[in-house]
């Protein structure tokens, strides 16, 4: 994700072109680029449990809202253009949709999914983040997973 996202930021231009300077609108590319490269770093943020992933989710959502507006209403004006718009168009709807997805989806979701052979672990991480200040979530999640996984306290 990181890496897309960095393609999207630094060559945004040229991933939504059809590779010709001609057909093209390399101000609107490297604007879309900038605003779609928060797109994937929203998902990473979400998908590694991170601080901050709703409020990156949300800059997302309205970044892909913006581009998606923009690429709708310049499609309509500029018939040699087509093919550009179509495809940024595309790129913008599957990661915003991918994005919304996330967004609307909860943490324990996420969390039960991910530890779906192990609902305690997952349990026990759900009540962790839920209660970030719970010493005692964090010291039972903490005891499971040394537990689990042998780890010795020395």
């Amino acid at each position: 994700m990181l890496i897309l996202s960095l393609l999207y930021f630094g060559f945004g231009f040229y991933l939504f072109s059809d590779k010709a300077l001609g057909r093209q609108n390399i101000p609107f590319s490297i604007t879309a680029g900038i605003l779609l490269s928060i797109l994937p770093i929203a998902i990473l943020f979400k998908l590694l449990y991170w601080g901050g992933a709703e409020v990156m989710l949300v800059t997302g959502i309205i970044c892909a809202f913006i581009v998606l507006i923009i690429t709708v209403l310049s499609n309509k004006t500029k018939d040699n253009l087509q093919t550009y718009y179509n495809n940024m168009l595309k790129r913008t709807i599957v990661l915003g949709l991918a994005v919304v997805v996330l967004y609307i989806t909860p943490l324990s979701t996420l969390l039960n999914l991910q530890h779906h052979d192990d609902p305690e672990l997952a349990r026990l991480k759900i009540e962790a983040f839920k209660n970030p200040n719970n010493k005692a979530a964090h010291d039972s999640l903490d005891a499971y997973t040394m537990r689990k996984y042998n780890y010795s306290s020395k």
